[in-house]
């Protein structure tokens, strides 16, 4: 059965029309949209940086990323404006993971890299310092790209993938492991 072209596009309004309804709602609950803000003080620009929430103190915590330079500064941003929070820690770097850990209260971060050199090492952010999280035993090897996120119902970080070196073309530089942190 062939559907008609004005039937498939009545559908579609139809739909898309009862997303979102005139007073701002719809079934699943209001209706969002992107807002840009417009901080007195903000970082940078720059791209391959990570972010992550501090649900305990409502920030957003932001480190590194690539601008005219590899960066290792941190932000956080508390819903209406950004504050450097330091510029020691971890070295410059991007592409690594960064999660925050509720049970903690600290935003941990794994990995990334600097351009020439892939990190294999651990930190943790309390809000006022970074420090080195010693690993003992078997750990990730270095990595960015990797992904990391904190898993609340088990009570773990989840890092899974990233990639080694520079040679993006090359399949065998992913990886596809996936290490729990408890």
């Amino acid at each position: 059965m062939r559907i008609k072209p004005f039937v498939v596009a009545s559908l579609v309004a139809s739909v898309a029309g009862s997303l979102c309804s005139p007073q701002g709602s719809h079934a699943e609950g209001p209706c969002l949209n992107w807002i840009e803000r417009h901080p007195a003080t903000s970082p940078s620009g720059r791209q391959i940086h990570e972010l992550a929430y501090d649900s305990a103190r409502s920030v957003v915590v932001f480190f590194g990323g690539w601008g005219s330079s590899v960066l290792g500064d941190t932000w956080e941003w508390n819903g209406s404006n950004w504050t450097q929070a330091a510029t020691t820690g971890p070295a410059p770097r991007g592409e690594n993971g960064l999660a925050y850990d509720s049970v903690a209260q600290r935003t941990f971060l794994f990995g990334g890299s600097n351009g020439t050199v892939d990190f294999d090492d651990m930190w943790k952010w309390d809000g006022t310092v970074w420090t080195s999280v010693p690993i003992s035993g078997p750990k990730p090897s270095a990595r960015h790209h990797g992904l990391m996120v904190y898993d609340s119902a088990r009570n773990v970080l989840v890092l899974y993938g990233g990639r080694k070196g520079l040679d993006g073309s090359d399949p065998s530089n992913y990886n596809g492991e996936t290490w729990e942190w408890d």
